[in-house]
């Protein structure tokens, strides 16, 4: 993890409560493994070729917002509640922290424009809802179990590494619960950048 991060504390994700360091930090790894990952694909494109990359971010200008938090906010309260339960170390929680960056589209178009390898041809946003309402599921609750499995398949080793395997299904149950909650009272979205590139 970059450095600052460890300032994040009971935080595992960007939140309003995040210093400008712990923001920093986020953003200067985002710029450092994005522009590596074109500069790395720019090698394997000729001129003129496209590629097409879909990537997770944001509508909105703040880094800690909603619409980019709310997904691991909602596991920070599983861990939280599971820390003042005796489940997991105060300490371990204190350096748990998700790896991740949702960029802004102005962000994205910025970065493509300095690296230089490509021209951002087109950019465009959309929303993944979470509530993926499958008919005739054996769930009595099948959207907020499905999007909970996703979840999972994506952090369930770090969440293994920091805290032991012993507490995983702890937290998914919880996490299922406080999921399905927030569901039943609002839309839930991931927004989506789907950006077409062409190598110069």
């Amino acid at each position: 993890m970059p450095d600052g991060i460890e300032e994040n504390k009971k935080s595992i994700y960007l939140s309003k409560a995040s210093s400008t360091r712990v923001l920093n930090a986020y953003y200067e790894q985002f710029i450092e493994d994005f522009t590596t990952f074109l500069s790395c694909r720019s090698k394997e494109v000729i001129g003129g070729g496209k590629m097409q990359l879909t990537i997770i971010g944001r509508r909105c200008v703040q880094p800690f917002s909603k619409e980019c938090s709310q997904v691991w906010d909602l596991l920070a309260t599983v861990l939280n509640e599971m820390t003042s339960e005796g489940f997991i170390e105060e300490k371990k929680l204190n350096t748990f922290n998700i790896p991740n960056y949702y960029p802004s589209p102005l962000e994205l178009k910025t970065l493509v424009e300095r690296e230089g390898s490509f021209i951002m041809d087109q950019i465009n946003t959309f929303e993944t809802k979470w509530n993926n309402d499958y008919e005739n599921s054996v769930y009595k609750d099948p959207s907020s179990y499905d999007f909970v499995k996703c979840i999972r398949s994506v952090v369930e080793t770090m969440l293994i590494n920091c805290f032991g395997e012993e507490v995983i299904d702890e937290i998914f149950i919880r996490y299922q619960k406080v999921v399905h909650s927030s569901m039943i009272k609002e839309e839930n979205a991931f927004i989506n950048h789907s950006l077409l590139l062409i190598k110069k």
